[in-house]
């Protein structure tokens, strides 16, 4: 029974509180980090606006000051998630994401911007703006990813449509807070869960307690044992357990390891070959 008590209190503390979304709305450089001035900001923020509405694809620079629990892949994927960035229905983009403390950079793009901005093209973006970055130049960087998107939107002939993806983007629910968000969440809410979960464990204990029969307890072993005693009338063994010990031989079909190719993604995101740390 206290098994069966602390299984379910267990249990009862993997219930997490909803989540609500940070949104990023009207806004196309976000500066967390607080790394720019506000003229820099207003700056950047006005040119990338006008890129993406004249083009129609949001052209996003997001400065933060960790990387929210994120691993190097996931970081920019999950910067673009989280912010509910991209423009239109179809939420077509292009991000520099930037970690200002671990320094670490990279980029990604969703919808109609990844048929452009394929791996090959991310990755000359993130070796675009390291100059900048290893100096710390943080405008400077920013201000580079911005002209040169512009450059591929225009000359790559693109044209915002709503593609239909084959896999999921990113689930709704975990996508919309970040890792580092839900572990502190969690953390914030175990204390109540705690006291939730032990009050009702205690209850079910006393229900089960009452329901058991018992006429007290021996405290010698002889109470236990019949007046007129035990005799052993009868003796069998029974084979109750088999144990097969196997050992797998691995076969070769033939086929070998593929590589992914870059670019466009069914899931809507086209990723770099990997970010850079400076």
């Amino acid at each position: 029974m206290r098994k069966r008590i602390l299984l379910i209190a267990a249990s009862l503390c993997f219930f997490f509180s909803l989540f609500f979304p940070i949104s990023a709305s009207g806004s196309y450089v976000i500066d967390e980090a607080g790394v720019l001035s506000s003229d820099e900001l207003q700056e950047l923020n006005r040119k990338a606006e006008q890129i993406s509405e004249e083009l129609e694809c949001g052209v996003y620079v997001i400065f933060t000051g960790s990387m929210k629990g994120y691993s190097d892949s996931q970081f920019a994927k999950g910067i673009y998630v989280n912010y509910s960035l991209g423009w239109g229905n179809g939420k077509s983009g292009v991000l520099l994401a930037i970690c200002t403390d671990p320094g670490y950079e990279d980029c990604t793009a969703y919808g109609a911007a990844a048929d452009v901005f394929t791996t090959s093209q991310l990755d000359d973006l993130n070796d675009l703006v390291m100059e900048s970055l290893y100096s710390r130049d943080w405008y400077s960087a920013a201000e580079s990813f911005i002209n040169e998107s512009e450059s591929v939107l225009r000359s790559s002939g693109y044209t915002y449509y709503e593609p239909e993806y084959t896999d999921p983007e990113i689930d709704a629910r975990t996508a919309q807070t970040t890792p580092e968000q839900r572990r502190q969440e969690w953390l914030n809410t175990l204390p109540l869960t705690a006291l939730i979960s032990l009050a009702i464990a205690l209850i079910i204990a006393f229900a089960m307690r009452s329901q058991l029969k018992t006429t007290g307890r021996k405290r010698e072993a002889k109470n236990y044992i019949s007046r007129n005693g035990m005799h052993l009338t009868a003796m069998h063994d029974y084979f109750m357990y088999r144990q097969t010990s196997r050992t797998r031989i691995p076969r070769n079909n033939g086929s070998g390891s593929g590589g992914g190719g870059g670019g466009y993604h069914s899931s809507g995101f086209s990723s770099s070959s990997g970010g850079n740390h400076f």
